[in-house]
């Protein structure tokens, strides 16, 4: 019973991260400290993702009135985002 109820758990915060996108009414910050919050959850669980993958994701996640900051970031090699 006990590895179901982790499975499950993984499970929903697996969707969380899946699904995961900006609220429109939320700030940059905000955003942040929710998928914060969802990758946190995925490490108690053992599921680690790779730096790379996690900056991707929060870039996918952003709304396109982002677009331009977005492209600037790619140019620059994304230096100043780290999730450890």
């Amino acid at each position: 019973m006990k590895e179901q109820v982790k499975k499950f758990k993984i499970g929903i915060i697996t969707l969380n991260y899946e699904t995961f996108k900006m609220n429109l009414e939320e700030n940059i910050k905000k955003m942040f400290d929710r998928f914060t919050i969802i990758i946190n959850g995925l490490k108690c669980y053992g599921e680690i993702y790779p730096n790379e993958k996690l900056v991707r994701k929060i870039l996918r996640s952003l709304p396109k009135s982002w677009e331009a900051k977005v492209t600037t970031n790619k140019e620059t090699g994304f230096r100043n985002i780290n999730f450890r």
